[in-house]
């Protein structure tokens, strides 16, 4: 039951914007002390200092990144993000997010399979290979369609794509008795995007392999 003074959190789902869920902060609680020390005076307001992400600021940027995509790849996209406030990060990787899933049919390239709540949540993640961490792109190029289990193999090193798109499995990765399952992927082919045109770049590939597949 709310009272008087207690604080009603709306949080937008960044999976799915039409999404929100609603949080009863009760007064005396540590979560309570915190928030209040950063609410704008009033009564109501953002409880951050820049505003949330819109759906123009999706549209808008799902128009950029389409006119991206159709220029020569850039691996790299370290000067943009100098410049461009967290809500504009956050909805770009919105829109790789949605990209990438949407071009892989919300299938995994390695074991063309995934899973979809009744809300319409799915377990496809969008990987960067080239990762952000790096200055990689959000390029959809620059990205594959991992289930949750690939998408922690690949990012630790345990298996690469080469310039064929087949998996490539590290002897050592293939030594140790549990990785099986993904040794026997080995050699395969990864499942291609719908638009042909927006298959992983062969330099990120490589990039990936020269800086994160085992050796």
């Amino acid at each position: 039951m709310a009272e008087e003074d207690d604080i009603m959190v709306f949080q937008r789902n960044l999976e799915n914007l039409d999404l929100y869920r609603l949080v009863l902060v009760k007064q005396g609680t540590q979560h309570y002390i915190e928030l209040a020390q950063i609410l704008p005076s009033g009564r109501w307001g953002i409880l951050f200092d820049e505003n949330p992400v819109s759906q123009k600021d999706i549209n808008r940027l799902e128009q950029e990144e389409k006119e991206q995509e159709s220029q020569p790849f850039k691996l790299f996209e370290e000067e943009r993000r100098k410049i461009e406030t967290k809500s504009v990060r956050t909805a770009r990787s919105i829109v790789f997010r949605y990209t990438i899933r949407q071009i892989y049919n919300n299938k995994c390239i390695i074991c063309n399979t995934g899973m979809m709540t009744p809300t319409g949540i799915v377990e496809i993640e969008a990987s960067h290979i080239v990762p952000k961490k790096f200055h990689g792109s959000d390029d959809a190029r620059n990205g594959l369609s991992l289930c949750r289990r690939h998408h922690w193999a690949f990012d630790m090193g345990l298996f690469g794509v080469d310039d064929n798109y087949k998996v490539i499995v590290p002897q050592k990765v293939a030594n140790i008795p549990c990785n099986s399952i993904l040794t026997e992927l080995a050699g395969s082919n990864i499942i291609n995007p719908s638009e042909t045109n927006l298959k992983p770049d062969l330099a990120a590939l490589h990039w990936h392999r020269s800086h994160i597949l085992i050796a």
